[in-house]
């Protein structure tokens, strides 16, 4: 039996063969086709359903005949062609609607800096602030020069009469010297005047001139009792 099946196996038909076998089917079955052998050994079968005789009406195996007839009319097996070549684009068609607007995007990184821009006009001036805390004491200085010290008046009045003239000094004690002069005309009546009070050389004294004015200037002199006063201002050398 296994030596029978090999041998049957063996028995392929050829081309010629399957296509008169395909041929007998499809005449017994009432359809006509034609079939295709491809590269790989199958066959592409193209058909069309055919009608019946007339004088066959009537009976259930006429309708399944029509029926047939009518399901295979115009339908062709046909194999896949090379495709076309690439048509013309189309018009550009209408914008579509405004679409939703999308989620926030992440914040991209920080820019460059820009150049400095130019300089604004001058502002109003702001209120005046709040005086601030009391800021924190400064160095001492340096020592500055002594002061003056041991201050003293030396007054020295001359006779009271009626003299035209009065000289006198007025002398610091031991160890000062003038630092300030002034002088005194009492009982006059206007008629004497002030020549000079002036420090000595050696700043250790002053001296005061008076004198009655004489007729030919201003006045006429006086007869009145007059005194002269000279002061010396001292203070420690």
């Amino acid at each position: 039996m296994q030596g029978r099946l090999i041998r049957l196996r063996d028995l392929r038909p050829s081309p010629a063969a399957g296509i008169a076998l395909v041929a007998l089917v499809v005449a017994t079955s009432g359809v006509a086709g034609a079939a295709i052998p491809g590269a790989d050994g199958t066959f592409t079968v193209m058909r069309q359903g055919l009608g019946r005789p007339a004088h066959r009406r009537g009976g259930g195996r006429d309708m399944q005949a029509k029926r047939a007839h009518r399901g295979h009319r115009g339908r062709f097996a046909r194999s896949a062609g090379p495709a076309g070549p690439q048509g013309a684009t189309g018009p550009q068609g209408p914008a579509g609607p405004q679409g939703e607007t999308g989620p926030q995007g992440a914040t991209g990184p920080q820019g460059e800096t820009g150049p400095q821009g130019e300089i604004g006009p001058q502002g109003e001036i702001g209120p005046q602030g709040e005086i601030g805390p009391q800021g924190v004491a400064g160095p001492t200085g340096a020592t500055g020069p002594a002061g003056v010290s041991g201050v003293e008046r030396v007054i020295v009045n001359s006779p009271r009469n009626s003299e035209s003239t009065r000289e006198i000094s007025a002398a610091c004690p031991a160890g000062k010297k003038v630092v300030g002069t002034g002088f005194d005309i009492d009982g006059a009546g206007g008629a004497v005047a002030i020549d000079q009070v002036r420090p000595m050389p050696d700043e250790q004294a002053v001296n005061a001139t008076a004198f009655e004015i004489r007729p030919g200037s201003t006045g006429s002199g006086t007869a009145n009792e007059w005194r002269l006063t000279v002061i010396a201002i001292c203070a420690s050398a």
